[in-house]
């Protein structure tokens, strides 16, 4: 307080405009990265990142060092959303073991069928690019972690059938069936939960 018994004039916070505008540009780079990895599943040049996110060749590589720096903070941020996006394992305790199988791969394939192009594009850049194979290790893992949480039954199993359900809910089985063996994704979504429901009642 003032003196006077005034409080003195709030302060407004000063914003830097070029910190600001390269924070957008970064963001615009990444979902420009996206955009055209959902399209097809062939990796984008930075030519045509700039082009798509509408920014200069150079604010790319002003934000990232190279490509791989590109991929590798894409890949870490969508890892991000997608464990986000599969927190609903608290929804599924009340629930009968059929249903949470049901939601459980439900779920997952929605995710997995959504960013296909992503992945595919992930996977085949493992040799150039090693950091992206360890962020997809540790992402399957996470999502591995993420099955027994919705299906604590899993836990149960020999370590054997533990391995075929984690194989059997995993991106690429479900990639396999729709892509190669030309199943609908429906039919293929309803394998995967029809294997899973007869493995743990087995048990």
């Amino acid at each position: 307080m003032s003196r006077s018994g005034e409080q003195p004039a709030a302060q407004t916070p000063v914003v830097d405009g070029r910190s600001q505008r390269s924070n957008n540009s970064r963001s615009k780079i990444l979902e420009a990265t996206i955009a055209l990895m959902l399209e097809a599943p062939t990796a984008p040049s930075a030519k045509k990142v700039a082009a798509r996110a509408k920014v200069g060749l150079r604010s790319v590589f002003r934000h990232f060092s190279d490509m791989e720096q590109l991929f590798a903070d894409l890949n870490k941020e969508l890892n991000r959303e997608y464990r986000a996006r599969l927190q609903f394992e608290r929804d599924l305790r009340p629930l009968p073991l059929d249903q949470r199988v049901h939601l459980t791969v439900t779920r997952r394939a929605a995710l997995f069928l959504e960013l296909r192009n992503i992945i595919m594009n992930t996977k085949r850049r493992f040799d150039a690019h090693s950091i992206l194979r360890q962020q997809y290790s540790d992402l399957v893992q996470s999502l591995e972690k993420h099955i027994v949480d919705c299906l604590p039954e899993v836990d149960m199993l020999s370590a054997n059938d533990k391995h075929h359900i984690m194989a059997v809910m995993s991106f690429e089985f479900l990639d396999l069936q729709t892509r190669i063996r030309k199943l609908s994704e429906d039919d293929a979504v309803q394998l995967v939960e029809d294997i899973v429901v007869k493995m743990l009642d087995a048990k």
